[in-house]
């Protein structure tokens, strides 16, 4: 059910997001544009990490050859991907945001990747496999 809600966002949120961008000029936009730009890019970088992150753990586990090493993997659930997923999609949006503004120095990535880490680090402890 996920999987299915996750592909209809992805087809909702490209088509409202080709319109948007088609019809309004940047300069037109205002500070409500720039948040739809925003929201729907975060949408679709979350299905899209959704089902990258799931896709790859599925890989891994089927091109592992040892049977050993194969049965210490566990399965990635897709639940758990969209977990990873929604973390990791919010960093090209943080970096577009401090970019917009100003302020997209060295400084700003490196607090952009230490939040990242940490919020990785938070799920993967708080939602074992």
């Amino acid at each position: 059910m996920l999987a299915k809600i996750l592909l209809m966002t992805v087809v909702v949120s490209l088509a409202i997001l080709g319109g948007y961008m088609n019809k309004i000029a940047p300069e037109e936009a205002g500070p409500l544009g720039v948040l739809i730009v925003f929201m729907f890019l975060y949408v679709l970088a979350l299905s899209a990490l959704t089902f990258f992150i799931y896709g790859v753990a599925w890989l891994i586990r089927h091109v592992t050859v040892l049977s050993q090493k194969r049965d210490e993997l566990r399965r990635l659930s897709l639940k758990r991907s969209y977990y990873f997923a929604s973390v990791l999609a919010l960093a090209p949006v943080m970096l577009i945001a401090a970019q917009s503004i100003g302020r997209a120095s060295f400084y700003e990535f490196m607090l952009v990747i230490v939040f990242e880490v940490v919020a990785c680090a938070y799920i993967s402890k708080r939602w074992p496999m």
